[in-house]
């Protein structure tokens, strides 16, 4: 393993790199997906910004658990002074509270939300193995089954904020069906900054604490959390406890974790943007030339009227509005095929109005029809002999409206095939370049957080 001291700034540099990265891809998608998925992925970007602002001079772990489960009697134990409330009315915990180690963590615990009445510096007790331990922020959490809003609001709030989490459960409710309900996404989530707490041991026998353990481990693996092992500890007698307190110490002399798990957390929001943008895996493109033929065969039959007996050269029809849009449906069809629903809709939104491809219409077959009469008007490149000129002056009238139709519908459909590419076919394929891009990174920026993760290992 790197020691953290050399690791800590290169990967809070990397960090640094890959938010910024997933933040230009946030600018990319927005208005091509969901607001609610751009917006979640952009506050997590924000909060993510602002813990590597913080820096790596703090660690923050923070305590969770169920009503009851003596998450607060240990916290008390682990800070070893009575500062959390315990008491007989549950849930007693309303207000994170936190002990600190060291160092100013007053901008952490403005971050965190830790009312400066909440929390306690423990310089006091800065000598031994504790002396390891300065730098770390430990805070008790309300219980997240509570009946209050409140105190569930707390637990949501500060959760994704924390460096390391330590869910404190017991043998009665480890299996309780609203964590695993509500949190194990959560807990799915923090693969490598999860610890799991098996507390108040002493009301087990000791011969039933391997079942406990095993039914616990099944339980979390279920939930899509693979945790290491877990720590078993009672508040009550002291078992266990040291082994956690060096389970701290080690989170903390990682100096470094902080902004390891914000790369492994920006992983997490690329996986996650990447799976609601959809795969490109396999993207083909191929119907998007038979497409531009369709429609500009569609637009130019609209465009080109059927010349009566007495009317070689009819003026040209431009399609109506509702015309146009039958058109645009069919690209639509052929698009939707191979595209994403959400990359679908943006292809969608990215396509010009009716109105507008009509008088883009109107602009391209007026100048079309002019450059094809002046054409018409050029006279012959080389002189003719005197049977050559009799034979032109035959087949002139012939000649010269076949040429003129040639010039016309040449010069209409380089129009129209104009405003196809302009109005369709280029602003298809920046939707679907940006597709590419963008899953291209949000697909390295989750290779890089596990690849990162294995090298922390």
């Amino acid at each position: 393993m790197t020691p953290a001291g050399e690791r800590g700034p290169a990967a809070l540099q990397e960090a640094r790199r890959a938010l910024a990265e997933l933040t230009a891809v946030a600018r990319t998608v927005r208005g091509r997906l969901g607001d609610q998925a751009v917006v979640a992925q952009e506050a997590a970007c924000r909060r993510l910004r602002r813990r590597l602002d913080l820096g790596l001079d703090h660690t923050v772990v923070a305590l969770i658990g169920g009503t009851g489960s003596g998450k607060s009697s240990l916290f008390n134990r682990i800070g070893e002074m009575t500062f959390s409330e315990v008491g007989v009315l549950r849930p007693t915990t309303a207000d994170a509270v936190a002990f600190v180690w060291g160092g100013d963590a007053g901008p952490f615990l403005d971050w965190l939300g830790v009312a400066r009445d909440n929390w306690i510096r423990r310089d006091s007790v800065l000598d031994g193995d504790v002396a390891a331990m300065r730098g770390l922020i430990l805070l008790d959490l309300p219980d997240y089954d509570s009946a209050s809003g409140e105190h569930r609001e707390v637990v949501d709030r500060v959760l994704p904020l924390a460096d390391l989490l330590v869910w404190v459960t017991d043998p009665q409710k480890y299996a309780d069906p609203s964590l695993h309900r509500d949190y194990s996404g959560v807990l799915a989530q923090r693969v490598g900054n999860l610890a799991v707490v098996l507390n108040q041991v002493d009301t087990l026998a000791p011969d039933d604490v391997p079942a406990v353990l095993q039914d616990l481990s099944r339980l979390l693996k279920r939930a899509g959390s693979d945790v290491p092992n877990v720590v078993v500890t009672s508040a009550l007698t002291g078992d266990g406890v040291d082994s956690l307190r060096q389970l701290l110490v080690a989170a903390r002399t990682e100096e470094a974790t902080p902004a390891e798990r914000a790369r492994v957390l920006l992983g997490r929001e690329a996986t996650r943007l990447r799976e609601e943008i959809g795969p490109p895996d396999g993207l083909d493109r191929s119907w998007i030339e038979p497409a531009r033929r369709a429609a500009r065969d569609q637009l130019l039959a609209l465009v080109e009227a059927a010349p009566e007996p007495d009317e070689p050269n009819p003026a040209p029809q431009i399609p109506s509005v509702e015309q146009i849009h039958g058109v645009l449906l069919g690209w639509l069809e052929r698009a939707l095929v191979a595209v994403p629903a959400p990359w679908g809709a943006a292809v969608g939104r990215s396509l010009a109005s009716g109105v507008n491809i009509r008088a883009r219409l109107d602009e391209a077959v007026t100048a079309a029809l002019a450059g094809s009469v002046a054409d018409a008007a050029q006279p012959a490149a080389a002189p003719l002999s005197r049977r050559g000129r009799r034979a032109r002056r035959r087949a002139e009238p012939e000649a010269a409206a076949a040429s003129a139709a040639g010039s016309r519908h040449a010069a209409l459909e380089r129009a129209v095939s104009a405003v196809v590419e302009r109005t369709m076919t280029f602003p298809t394929n920046a939707v679907l370049d940006d597709w590419v891009a963008v899953t291209g990174k949000l697909l390295a920026l989750a290779a890089g957080s596990r690849g990162q993760a294995g090298a922390a290992a």
